[in-house]
C-alpha cells in the first residue's frame, strides 16, 4: 500500500505540482487548501505524513502544527514545512513548532520527493 500524503498550500499551482511529483512516485495524495481543511483531513484520514506551506488564508501553518502537535491521534505525523520565505527565523520558529523538515520554494522536484521519502523512512 502507498503512502498516504496531505497537501496543505492555498496555491492551485503549488498543490497541482506537489501533487504530480508525489503522485509518479506512488504517493496517494490527499489536498487542502487550508488550515482548517487541513486539520479535519489530518483527523479524518491520518496522512503518513503532511507537506504543509506556512502561509495559508485561514492560519498561520505554525497554528496548524500547534493544533496538529497538541492532538493524540496526530502529534505523531512528520510534517515537511514549504515556504518561499527565506528568513531564516522562520525557520527556526517553524523547527520550534515541531515540524521534522523544511524545504524553501523554488525546490527541485526530485529533492522534494526525496525529502518526503527520508521523513516516512525517519518517522
Amino acid at each position: 500500500m502507498s503512502s498516504k500524503v496531505l497537501i496543505v498550500d492555498d496555491d492551485d499551482l503549488n498543490r497541482e505540482i506537489m501533487e504530480a511529483f508525489l503522485s509518479l512516485n506512488g504517493y496517494y495524495v490527499l489536498i487542502a487548501g487550508n488550515g482548517a481543511r487541513a486539520i479535519e483531513l489530518s483527523q479524518a484520514e491520518q496522512p503518513d505524513i503532511i507537506v504543509l506551506d506556512l502561509r495559508l488564508p485561514d492560519m498561520s501553518g505554525l497554528k496548524v502544527i500547534e493544533v496538529l502537535r497538541n492532538n493524540t491521534g496526530t502529534k505523531e505525523i512528520p510534517i515537511l514545512m514549504i515556504t518561499g520565505m527565506s528568513d531564516p527565523k522562520i525557520r527556526q520558529q517553524a523547527l520550534q513548532a515541531g515540524v521534522n523538515g523544511y524545504m524553501q520554494r523554488p525546490f527541485d522536484g526530485d529533492d522534494f520527493v526525496s525529502e518526503v521519502d527520508a521523513l516516512l523512512t525517519a518517522n
